[in-house]
């Protein structure tokens, strides 16, 4: 079981570094604007752009480590787990890009990590319910 955590832990941090490389890509293209005649001019781009096939190749990584770890943890707690997702961009954004971190953006953080934290003891209140109900009933 906590193997099946430490693949969805994982298959996070995978795919926000592969974010990350579509997010510099993206930088390089934003002279473009998106429109029909654009569509041929920005694909040639990316079929010739290593990074776009390295961040292609780092999501497909991510997307087995995610399906692996699914395995054994419940969809509710992957995607709780998954939300941890959006620290690591406040983190990253703080950090590398410079932003600013307000207290809105604390609190946000705040939020995630204890709803994480609910929904993963969430099967543990309820299993000690159920269990507390079935001995009464006996």
């Amino acid at each position: 079981m906590i193997k099946s955590y430490l693949l969805l832990i994982a298959s996070i941090v995978i795919n926000f570094s592969g974010q990350i490389i579509f997010t510099e890509i993206a930088k390089k293209i934003s002279f473009l604007t998106f429109n029909f005649e654009s569509i041929k001019t920005i694909f040639m781009y990316l079929v010739y752009e290593p990074n776009f096939w390295l961040a292609l190749f780092i999501l497909f990584i991510a997307a087995i480590f995610w399906i692996v770890g699914l395995k054994k943890v419940a969809l509710v707690k992957a995607f709780s787990i998954g939300s941890l997702n959006y620290i690591l961009i406040l983190i990253y954004s703080f950090f590398i890009l410079k932003e600013d971190f307000s207290f809105y953006k604390l609190v946000s953080c705040l939020l995630i990590i204890f709803g994480v934290i609910v929904l993963s003891q969430n099967e543990n209140i309820m299993l000690y319910i159920k269990d507390k109900f079935n001995k009464e009933r006996c």
